[in-house]
C-alpha cells in the first residue's frame, strides 16, 4: 500500500496511489528509523479533507485514516506525553492550540488500513480517546515519513476483534444503528459521540425512554453574535441547509415526515455537515446551542430579532 503524509497545517489533496502529492519529499533526510509516535487530538490548525479514500462496505475494507502524531524519545510511551486522561472531552474549543502543536513537533499523518483500526487509532477535535502510540518511519530530524502499517496491525491485533464489533454497529453500512442517547441530555453531555452522530441520528431511532433521567428544561444562552461562524460559509448540502439539520437534530422524528426520510440521502448529507461541525469549533458550539434551544422550545440563533 501507497501511504502519505503532511505536516501540520497542510492542506491534503485527493489520495491517489503511485502519483507523487505536493507535500511527499523525494528522499528523507538522512537514513529512516522505525520509531514510536503518540496519537494527539486535533488542533486549531488541523484541516480535515473530506476527499479522502472511504470506504465503509465492510469492518477490513481499507480506507484513508487520518491522525495527529508527536514523535516520542526511545522508552517514551503516549502516556509520557499525553496533556489529557483518556476520555476528556472537548469543551468548545480546540483541545491544543497551534503554538502546543508546534512545541510538540506534531504532524498530520495519512495512511491507509482496514476500518477497524479506526476505533483505535484515530484523532478527534472533539475528545482525547485514549493513550496509544504506533510504530512509524522517521528520518534523523524526526520528521515522521510513513506508519508501519503492517507492525501496527500486528500490535493491535489482539484487539481487532472487539473494535471491528464498535465498528459495525456504529459504522458499518448494514448496521442497526444505537440511538444517539439515552437521554437528550447526553447529548450534549458527550461531544466525543460527534463523530459518529450521522449514523446515530439519522440511522434505526428506536423510541427513547427517559423515564429514569431529569432532564434540565432550561435552554443554553445563545452564542453571541461576534462569536458565531460566518453561515455563508456552508451552504446547503443536496438542499438540507443549516437550519434544518438543527431541526431534525432536535426532533428526530421529523425526518420521516420530510423529503430526507431517504435514508441514503439524509446519511449523505448529514456526513458532510458532521465533517464541517467537526472541523469549525464555532460552528459546533453554534450547533449544539441551537440544538439545545431548538429542542426546549426556546427561539433560534436565526431567529433573533436584529
Amino acid at each position: 500500500m501507497n501511504y502519505v503524509i503532511d505536516r501540520l497545517g497542510g492542506r491534503f489533496l485527493a489520495y491517489a496511489p503511485f502519483m507523487k502529492l505536493p507535500w511527499q519529499k523525494d528522499k528523507a533526510d538522512g537514513p529512516l528509523m522505525k520509531i514510536r509516535a503518540a496519537v494527539m487530538p486535533m488542533t486549531s490548525r488541523s484541516r480535515v479533507d473530506l476527499g479522502y479514500s472511504e470506504n465503509n462496505f465492510t469492518v477490513n475494507s481499507i480506507s484513508t485514516h487520518l491522525v495527529n502524531l508527536q514523535p516520542l524519545e526511545p522508552g517514551q510511551t503516549a502516556e509520557d506525553v499525553a496533556p489529557f486522561l483518556p476520555g476528556t472531552v472537548n469543551q468548545g474549543s480546540w483541545m491544543m492550540t497551534a503554538e502546543d502543536a508546534s512545541a510538540r513537533n506534531l504532524q498530520q499523518v495519512k495512511f491507509n488500513a482496514p476500518n477497524w483500526v479506526s476505533k483505535l487509532v484515530v484523532s478527534h477535535v472533539s475528545s482525547y480517546e485514549r493513550h496509544i502510540d504506533i510504530p512509524v518511519w522517521a528520518d534523523g530530524n524526526g520528521n515522521i515519513q510513513s506508519v508501519d502499517v503492517d507492525s501496527m496491525l500486528a500490535e493491535l491485533e489482539p484487539r481487532r476483534k472487539k473494535a471491528s464489533e464498535v465498528w459495525g454497529k456504529q459504522e458499518g453500512i448494514l448496521s442497526d444503528f444505537h440511538q444517539i442517547a439515552q437521554a437528550p441530555k447526553e447529548i450534549f453531555k458527550v461531544a466525543k459521540t460527534l463523530a459518529a452522530f450521522p449514523g446515530e441520528i439519522f440511522g434505526a431511532i428506536k423510541d427513547i425512554k427517559n423515564s429514569e433521567v431529569k432532564e434540565d428544561l432550561t435552554p443554553m444562552e445563545l452564542v453571541p453574535k461576534e462569536e458565531r461562524p460566518d453561515l455563508s460559509q456552508y451552504p446547503p448540502v443536496d438542499g438540507l441547509s443549516y437550519q434544518m439539520m438543527v431541526g431534525f437534530q432536535a426532533k428526530p422524528e421529523t425526518i420521516a415526515q420530510s423529503e430526507y426520510a431517504d435514508r441514503k440521502r439524509m446519511m449523505a448529507a448529514g456526513k458532510a455537515w458532521n465533517g464541517r461541525i467537526i472541523a469549525d469549533p464555532k460552528l459546533a458550539r453554534l450547533f449544539f446551542c441551537d440544538v439545545d434551544r431548538v429542542k426546549k422550545g426556546a427561539s433560534a440563533s436565526w431567529e433573533e430579532n436584529e
